[in-house]
């Protein structure tokens, strides 16, 4: 019964930061695939990498039919890389080299 559950300050903070973290999922993953959108077109195939990692699980994780949120967790630092991606726009040009090719 909810008349058990506990009423403290802890929970009422855990409540909230659940609440929030709900209410924010569906922009991190339309976010996610934007930046993985962009990713492709700026040609960052570091990003592309990781977004093929979480898309993996995903798919993966809905070929089992097990839509548990377990699965989805530790994915969730790397689907806010890739997010990210989508919102910075890395100052170099694309297909500019990072580090210069050593030439004698």
């Amino acid at each position: 019964p909810p008349e058990t559950l506990p009423s403290g300050t802890f929970a009422r903070v855990f409540d909230a930061w659940f609440k929030a973290s709900e209410f924010a999922r569906p922009g991190l993953a339309a976010t996610f695939f934007v930046g993985t959108i962009l990713a492709f077109a700026r040609r960052r195939w570091g990003i592309v990498a990781i977004a093929c990692i979480v898309l993996a699980n995903v798919l993966g994780a809905a070929w089992m039919m097990t839509p548990l949120d377990r699965f989805a967790v530790p994915l969730l630092p790397l689907m806010i890389i890739v997010a990210a991606s989508a919102l910075v726009r890395s100052p170099r040009a694309a297909g500019e080299m990072a580090i210069a090719p050593v030439t004698r």
